[in-house]
């Protein structure tokens, strides 16, 4: 296929991108459309967009800095591996995909020992399985909407809903026991 016919196909992928997402923008998917032609500066511009968001994600997922930083890293690499294959999804969908992906691969969900007391939301994700604590930082800690997740995680959207559910009660459970709780047992993991 001639280069000519390539750059035919992105854009043609890239205008059905802007009509179905239309959140993801045009400097975006001009930048996306420079990376998948080997332009590293576009794709770097790319990393500097998103990378903050990326690393919140993998370490809430996995409460280990280290970890986090390594799944992060090694998630950018992919996505610079395989940006050919971005099908015009909201390229932050596409890369948090990636993220856990590579925090599932590592077994990330390690707990770091902290001198310091817990906070509220570590004390709260600590108490949650995998799945829930995915699907809790991705809606209350990214902010991502219930489609958004349903993309990344694979999972239908009333799974996520019904999960999500499960995991704010289980949260709410242990911050009010917390509360009730005399105050040298509250610097105390509750994991």
């Amino acid at each position: 296929m001639r280069a000519a016919e390539k750059d035919c196909i992105l854009r043609a992928m890239l205008n059905l991108a802007v009509t179905a997402y239309p959140n993801t923008s045009s400097k975006e998917l001009d930048l996306i459309t420079a990376a998948q032609r080997g332009d590293l500066s576009a794709f770097n511009q790319l990393v500097r967009a998103h990378q903050e968001l990326a690393y919140r994600f993998a370490f809430h997922v996995s409460e280990n800095a280290p970890a986090a930083e390594r799944a992060t890293k090694n998630a950018f690499e992919s996505a610079y591996r395989h940006i050919r294959r971005w099908k015009g999804e909201p390229f932050r969908v596409w890369l948090l995909r990636l993220v856990l992906r590579e925090c599932k691969r590592m077994r990330i969900r390690t707990h770091a020992a902290n001198v310091l007391a817990p906070t509220p939301l570590e004390i709260g994700l600590a108490i949650l399985n995998w799945d829930e604590r995915v699907i809790c930082v991705l809606a209350d800690v990214l902010g991502l909407t219930d489609d958004e997740i349903s993309d990344i995680t694979d999972a239908p959207e009333n799974h996520i809903r019904a999960k999500r559910s499960r995991a704010r009660k289980q949260i709410r459970d242990v911050l009010q026991l917390q509360r009730t709780m005399p105050q040298e047992w509250n610097a105390l993991h509750l994991a």
